[in-house]
C-alpha cells in the first residue's frame, strides 16, 4: 500500500468517530500519530530459531501450528556433522509429515551447498541410506526430493554421465524405476535430467505419456533448451483454441488416470479444473485445482490455490458451499469451505445462520477437527493464534448484526446495522478473499485469459463489490435516508457514506467497470454535499478538511486550488474550529505548478 494510505488511516480514525458518536475528534489526531510512530519504532524482525530450539519442537508428540511456524523460520545449509547425525535420527522417529518433509529439505539444502563436506564426514553413509529408503518408499512428496539428492550425489544436470549413464547401479535400479513405476519420482529432476532419461529410454511408461500428452495438447514436451523450456511453461497458462471443455475432461482423465505421477499431471489436472470451472462445475473445479497443487512437481501451486480461493469466494454461494461439503465431507479443504460458507452467509444477510456457522466451525477448528494446512493460502491468515482471534472478534460482530436485524425494523437498527459494517473490528477482514489480487480475474491479465468471458467479468466484479464493507455501509446508510427522510440521523448517515467513499479511496481499492466516477471524486463530491446540506453541523468543518486532504493529493492546480478553497471555506466559515491550527498547517502544503 503507499504512503498515502498511512496518513490516511489516521485521519481515518479521527472521522470515524465524528460519525458514529458525533464529537469532534480532532484534539485525538496527535495522540494517534505518536503511537503508530511508537508502535513502527519498537517493531523488529522475527529471529530465526536456533538448531537446538527446533530440535526439541520437532521431537514433540503434538506440534502445535504456531510450533510448525517457528521450524518454518529456521533455515540451515551448513550444519554440522552432529546435527546432521540428530536430523537423521529424528526423521526416522518422526510419524509427522510436516516434519520430515521439512528435516529433508534441511539435508537437500546441506547437500546441494555442502556436498563436499559431508561426503568426508563419518555419517555420509548414514544420510545414503536414508535417501535410499525414502526413495524405495511410497510417500509422493517425500521421495522425488530424496532421488534428486542422490542423484545430484553422483552428478549434477550438467554431467556427462547423462550420456554415457556411468551412474552407480543402485541409483541406475531407482532410475529405472522411476520412468517405468513410480513416475512421481521423476518430479524433483530438472528439465536436463527427465529430457535425458526420456531419451534413455524410450518406450518408458514416463516417455510414452510424454508423447500422448503432446499429441492431445499440441506443441512439444521438451524443447531445445532454455529458451524454449520457458516458452513451454508460459503455454501452461495458455489454453487450446477452441476451448472445449467436455473434450478437455475426457482426454485429461484418462490422461491421469494412465499415467498417474507422470510430470505432466499437475498441468493436466490444472486444465482439467480449468474445463469444470467454465462449465460452472465448481466442486469439481475445486478438487482438481487442489490435486494440482499436491501434483509431484508442483509447478502450478501459486495458480490452483489462486483459483480455489478466486472459486470458494466470488463464484459460489452458500448453497453451493454446503452442496460441496455434503458431497465432499473428509476432503481437506473442509475448514476453509466450512469457513467460506459462513462467509457467504453474512454477505447474504443471514445473520442468524452465519452466527451458527462460525460457532460451529470454531468449535471443529479449536478440536482440531480442522486441521487448516499451514502450506496453504495465506497461513497468517487461516491458522494459528491470529486467525482464531479474528474469527471471535467476526462472531462477535455477526451476532450484534443477527440482534438488530431480528428486531423490529428502524431508522436506529438500520443506522446500528450500517455503522457496524464500518467499525473499528472490520467484519469482512479476515474473510477469504481479502488478500485476493483481483487484477488477475478482472480482465486487466489473467492466467486464463483464453478463457475468461465478459460474463465472468461481470459476475466476479459484481461479487468481489460484495465483500466491500465501505459499499454495504454506503447501501444500508442510502436505504436509512430514502426510508425515514425525516430521520434526526440523516445527518449521520450522509456523512457516513462520504466517509466510506474516503475508505474507498484511501485503501485503495479498484475502480470497478461500470463506475464513470472515481472514488476519489465520490469521496469529495459527498463531502461537499453534506456541507452545503448541513453547514451548522458538528461535523461541517471536519468534512471541508478532508476535502483539502483529498485534493492536496492530487497535484494539478485544479486540485491545489480546490483544496485551499475548501481550507479558507472552513477557516472564515468555522473560525473556532478545533481543527483550525490543522488546517494553517495544511494549507502551507498547497503548491501551485507554474
Amino acid at each position: 500500500m503507499k504512503n498515502k494510505l498511512v496518513i490516511t488511516l489516521l485521519l481515518l480514525s479521527t472521522s470515524l468517530s465524528v460519525a458514529l458518536t458525533g464529537c469532534n475528534p480532532s484534539s485525538n489526531s496527535q495522540n494517534n500519530s505518536s503511537q503508530n510512530n511508537s508502535s513502527q519504532n519498537n517493531s523488529s524482525p522475527i529471529k530465526a530459531p536456533e538448531w537446538n530450539e527446533v530440535k526439541v519442537i520437532m521431537k514433540k508428540p503434538v506440534i502445535s501450528v504456531e510450533d510448525l511456524q517457528k521450524i518454518s523460520r529456521y533455515d540451515s545449509y551448513q550444519s554440522s556433522e552432529n546435527e546432521i547425525d540428530e536430523i537423521i535420527d529424528i526423521y526416522n522417529s518422526s510419524k509427522n509429515p510436516k516434519i520430515r518433509m521439512k528435516l529433508l529439505n534441511i539435508l537437500d539444502r546441506n547437500l546441494s551447498y555442502n556436498l563436499s563436506n559431508l561426503k568426508q564426514s563419518n555419517n555420509f553413509s548414514k544420510l545414503l541410506t536414508l535417501y535410499q529408503n525414502i526413495v524405495k518408499s511410497n510417500d509422493k512428496a517425500l521421495a522425488p526430493i530424496a532421488l534428486k539428492g542422490l542423484v545430484f550425489v553422483e552428478g549434477d544436470s550438467q554431467s556427462p554421465k547423462w550420456q554415457d549413464w556411468s551412474w552407480s547401479k543402485e541409483l541406475i535400479i531407482l532410475l529405472e524405476e522411476a520412468v517405468n513405476k513410480k513416475l512421481y519420482n521423476l518430479s524433483a529432476l530438472g528439465y536436463y535430467e527427465q529430457l535425458a532419461l526420456a531419451n534413455k529410454y524410450p518406450n518408458s511408461l514416463f516417455t510414452k505419456g510424454c508423447k500422448e500428452y503432446v499429441k492431445f495438447s499440441g506443441g512439444k514436451y521438451f524443447g531445445g533448451g532454455d529458451e524454449d523450456a520457458d516458452a513451454d511453461a508460459d503455454a501452461g497458462t495458455v489454453f487450446r483454441q477452441p476451448f472445449i471443455p467436455g473434450k478437455e475432461i475426457a482426454h485429461l482423465k484418462e490422461f491421469v488416470k494412465k499415467y498417474p505421477g507422470h510430470p505432466g499431471s499437475n498441468d493436466s489436472l490444472y486444465r482439467l479444473a480449468r474445463a469444470y470451472e467454465v462449465q460452472g462445475d465448481y466442486g469439481n473445479a475445486i478438487v482438481y485445482y487442489y490435486d494440482s497443487s499436491k501434483a509431484p512437481d508442483g509447478l502450478l501451486i501459486s495458480e490452483a490455490k489462486e483459483r480455489i480461493l478466486l472459486i470458494m469466494d466470488l463464484l459460489m454461494s452458500s448453497e453451493l458451499l454446503a452442496k460441496f461439503l455434503t458431497n465432499h465431507p473428509n476432503h481437506p479443504l473442509t475448514g476453509y469451505i466450512k469457513y467460506s460458507r459462513a462467509v457467504h452467509l453474512i454477505r447474504e444477510y443471514e445473520y442468524s445462520l452465519a452466527e451458527s456457522e462460525l460457532e460451529d466451525f470454531l468449535k471443529n477448528y479449536q478440536d482440531g477437527k480442522y486441521p487448516l494446512q499451514a502450506d496453504f493460502f495465506n497461513e497468517e491468515a487461516y491458522v494459528g493464534s491470529t486467525f482464531l482471534t479474528k474469527v471471535k472478534e467476526q462472531l462477535d460482530q455477526v451476532k450484534k448484526l443477527a440482534k438488530i436485524r431480528n428486531q423490529q425494523p428502524s431508522d436506529k437498527n438500520l443506522y446500528e446495522e450500517a455503522k457496524l459494517w464500518i467499525d473499528e473490528h472490520q467484519i469482512d477482514d479476515g474473510f477469504t478473499a481479502y488478500n485476493y489480487v483481483p487484477p488477475k480475474w478482472e480482465g486487466i491479465i489473467t492466467y486464463n485469459a483464453k478463457t475468461v468471458t465478459a460474463d465472468f467479468i461481470k459476475k466476479t466484479n459484481e461479487n468481489y463489490k460484495s465483500q466491500i464493507n465501505y459499499l454495504r455501509s454506503i447501501e444500508l446508510f442510502e436505504q436509512l435516508i430514502k426510508q425515514y427522510p425525516k430521520s434526526e440521523l440523516v445527518e449521520k448517515a450522509k456523512y457516513s457514506i462520504a466517509l466510506n467513499y474516503y475508505y474507498l479511496w484511501g485503501r485503495e481499492y479498484p475502480t470497478f467497470l461500470e463506475n464513470t466516477i472515481s472514488s476519489e471524486n465520490l469521496a469529495v463530491n459527498s463531502f461537499e454535499e453534506f456541507v452545503t446540506e448541513f453547514p451548522k453541523s458538528s461535523m461541517a468543518d471536519d468534512a471541508l478538511y478532508t476535502i483539502a486532504y483529498i485534493r492536496i493529493r492530487n497535484e494539478s492546480n485544479d486540485s491545489q486550488k480546490a483544496a485551499e478553497e475548501a481550507l479558507q471555506k472552513l477557516l472564515n466559515n468555522y473560525p473556532n474550529s478545533k481543527i483550525k491550527k490543522q488546517a494553517e498547517e495544511l494549507i502551507k502544503q498547497i503548491v501551485y505548478k507554474p
